[in-house]
């Protein structure tokens, strides 16, 4: 989309035509710059590919919020902050676990944790999310772990149901021994 020099730069007239119009007297066209002054700054904190990629992800269209983050250029060399890091890798990690498989899920979803989610709920579905991928390796006293880590971390009680209903699907003994 656009570039951060372009954002800063922006930023700095908008600022500069803001303080020259408050000296000149017009305050309506201060309050203009000052409003492109604030998009300037919060489009520098916020990367409008990685918010474009979660509003796609909350409309389920994985395909499209892959296309967004694609769009994302070297992620550890851009300009984004620990937090947006953060996010970019924690939907990769959504994304890829949908389409690539689970190993390259469970390794972004752990870089997300590492750099920090900033959302309680966030790192609770994130610990859910690997939860499973152990289940799936049966690696079961880890994925309860981390069920007990998402059920500390989900305060408001969103994912109560889905966390006791995972937690009776790990109980639940395998139907293939039964069989053979």
């Amino acid at each position: 989309m656009l570039s951060n020099v372009f954002k800063a730069i922006t930023g700095l007239f908008a600022l500069v035509m803001m303080a020259l119009n408050i000296y000149w007297g017009n305050y309506g066209y201060a309050v203009m710059w000052l409003l492109l002054l604030a998009i300037c700054v919060l489009l520098l904190w916020r990367h409008e590919r990685i918010i474009m990629a979660l509003y796609y992800m909350q409309k389920q269209d994985v395909d499209k919020t892959k296309k967004w983050l694609s769009n994302v250029k070297k992620p550890e060399y851009t300009f984004l902050l620990r937090t947006q890091l953060a996010y970019y890798y924690y939907i990769l990690g959504m994304v890829s676990a949908q389409k690539d498989g689970i190993n390259k899920a469970e390794v972004y979803i752990r870089k997300s944790l590492d750099l920090g989610l900033r959302m309680e709920l966030d790192q609770a579905m994130a610990k859910m999310q690997l939860a499973g991928i152990l289940a799936s390796r049966r690696q079961i006293q880890a994925a309860q772990k981390m069920l007990d880590e998402a059920q500390k971390l989900d305060k408001k009680g969103v994912l109560r149901s889905q966390i006791d209903m995972f937690r009776k699907q790990l109980k639940a003994p395998t139907q293939t021994a039964r069989f053979r």
